[in-house]
């Protein structure tokens, strides 16, 4: 399932991928557009093909700009929605730290600001998620009235940190935080496949189920950065676009062999990262797969349905 936020006048591409199936929802708010997140769900489960699904049903929260990791992912995957769908466990997420790290920073002014009774049980959770429908609809409603109420008010997105520094980027994931106070979340700590690689940042898990490529870095001179493409449509079928994907490709082998050939992030490529050349291993590694994944896709894709010119 695909949840897309569109404007009244605009049209929506075809992917023609079978089996994917897409809701078009109207834009929360111009001003903040991870509030699309909470509002889709609730357009999708009030309003469209979600609302059928039986109540025990697993839904897997996914980011579009993750990639499935290589190996036995399917089984992973079934073996989570099992525990899940069972009600073995309420819910399955990564826990990325920061949020809570955050709202401690901040002296809990923003859960005291939501009611929170009890701050030692808020956990920050992101994606992937599992969890059954019964369990989301019960907290969509408050988890994007949170988002909304700390976006519209200044002095609330002021308080947005995430341990380190002021993160007003980050409001959505902490009104998810507050709003499922009550929700406890397994995570990597018993499912090491939760955790979620974001590079340059590699992963302590050798088998993540995803990559979230969500900054931008550098790899012998040439950048991989999905923030540069936010206004380009990488599938039309134009010179222009062809021209785009082909400056998209990674680095070869080769090049990646050569002694001058460096892993980096550079000034803006992660909010709030100095420039450093200082980064893991692992970093470049799943890097490199979401690089290359992306790009095959957009390859294969195009060589589908743009013959002439892929």
């Amino acid at each position: 399932m695909r949840l897309a936020a569109c404007a009244e006048d605009a049209q929506l591409q075809d992917l023609h991928l079978p089996g994917l199936e897409t809701h078009a929802h109207s834009v929360a708010w111009k001003g903040y557009l991870p509030l699309n997140k909470p509002w889709g769900l609730l357009s999708w489960l009030s309003n469209g093909t979600g609302k059928h699904l039986v109540d025990n049903a697993v839904i897997l929260l996914v980011d579009s700009d993750m990639v499935f990791n290589t190996g036995n992912v399917q089984d992973s995957v079934v073996d989570m929605a099992h525990q899940v769908r069972s009600g073995e466990v309420d819910a399955l997420g990564n826990d990325e730290h920061y949020i809570v790290a955050g709202l401690k920073a901040q002296n809990w002014s923003l859960a005291t600001h939501f009611n929170v009774s009890d701050p030692s049980r808020l956990q920050s959770i992101a994606v992937p998620i599992f969890m059954r429908k019964e369990t989301m609809t019960g907290f969509l409603d408050k988890y994007y009235q949170i988002t909304l109420d700390i976006v519209q008010d200044k002095k609330l997105q002021g308080l947005v940190h995430d341990g380190q520094q002021q993160a007003p980027w980050i409001a959505e994931m902490v009104g998810y935080t507050l709003a499922t106070q009550w929700l406890h979340h397994e995570t990597q700590k018993k499912w090491p496949m939760l955790e979620s690689p974001q590079p340059p940042w590699g992963a302590k898990s050798e088998t993540p189920l995803m990559i979230h490529y969500a900054h931008g870095f550098h790899v012998c001179g040439r950048m991989f950065k999905k923030l540069n493409y936010v206004n380009e449509d990488l599938l039309a079928c134009s010179n222009h676009s062809a021209n785009l994907v082909a400056a998209f490709t990674p680095p070869s082998q080769e090049e990646m062999n050569s002694d001058s050939c460096r892993f980096c992030i550079e000034e803006g490529d992660a909010f709030g990262t100095p420039a450093t050349c200082n980064l893991e291993a692992s970093g470049e590694h799943y890097g490199m797969y979401a690089w290359e994944a992306i790009h095959g896709a957009l390859r294969s894709w195009r060589s589908e349905h743009c013959p002439l010119n892929t």
